[in-house]
């Protein structure tokens, strides 16, 4: 079934900052090893070690319990690592067989820029949350 997103759920470390999303990504990638051997003819592959991330774009916003209050204490630094629980769906926060959740709990945030815009435009805030587990897709 195609669908438009239009009402996506994202919560980061138990705040719910749906209404200020614009974009949002769930990739989990596995490594492509290559096992190829002599007289095989062919490319063969095995999948290697997972990287599992979110991209999120959030309208800046500084209010309380909003995108910056939120995302900046969570920023790693070389003392801190703190890792946190990222939840994504497509409709809605409820899963359902029809709307998976998107969850991993051991998230790290890298890099963070709370402001980002030409003149004229909405400043945003584009973050790649890396997991450090595997994203886990959940129906119940």
């Amino acid at each position: 079934m195609a669908f438009v997103i239009k009402d996506a759920y994202v919560q980061i470390d138990g705040t719910d900052l749906t209404t200020d999303g614009a974009s949002v990504s769930v990739e989990m990638t596995a490594e492509d090893v290559v096992v190829s051997t002599f007289g095989a003819g062919v490319v063969q592959h095995l999948g290697g070690l997972r990287s599992d991330q979110f991209l999120i774009t959030f309208l800046s916003n500084f209010d309380a319990d909003r995108v910056d209050d939120t995302l900046f204490p969570l920023l790693a630094t070389v003392d801190s690592t703190p890792e946190f629980t990222v939840r994504v769906a497509a409709f809605g926060s409820t899963p359902s067989d029809a709307n998976p959740t998107y969850t991993s709990d051991r998230c790290i945030l890298l890099n963070y820029s709370p402001i980002s815009g030409d003149i004229g435009a909405r400043s945003e805030t584009q973050v790649t949350i890396p997991s450090n587990s595997l994203i886990v897709r959940d129906t119940t």
